[in-house]
């Protein structure tokens, strides 16, 4: 694990990819407000929509949000994708996309 705080990493890496406060709040749908807070510690981690949409935003893992680990070899890009994408699907849409998954691979 990586010793250094989850809001100090966000921070450096935001300004790594050259975004402003406002910039980066708005392409994750946070409030400027709430991600000037969590990068000062102020407030805990973003749920867990919140963190993927920072991750991707940042090039950087939910992993890497949570604990400093860029697990990026356990999970293949194909595979980050679809995650991706099922933040923007309902409750019960992701639901019947598992239930296709599982369907396919007879699981």
């Amino acid at each position: 694990m990586n010793a250094t705080k989850p809001g100090k990493r966000i921070h450096a890496a935001r300004l790594a990819k050259g975004y402003g406060l406002r910039e980066c709040a708005r392409l994750t749908g946070m409030s400027p407000s709430a991600l000037a807070s969590l990068e000062s510690g102020g407030s805990n981690l973003p749920s867990l929509e919140k963190a993927i949409k920072l991750a991707a935003v940042l090039d950087k893992t939910v992993g890497w949000i949570v604990d400093g680990e860029d697990n990026r070899g356990a999970v293949t890009k194909e595979q980050q994708e679809l995650l991706d994408a099922t933040t923007a699907l309902s409750p019960h849409a992701v639901a019947s996309l598992i239930a296709m998954i599982k369907a396919l691979t007879g699981r």
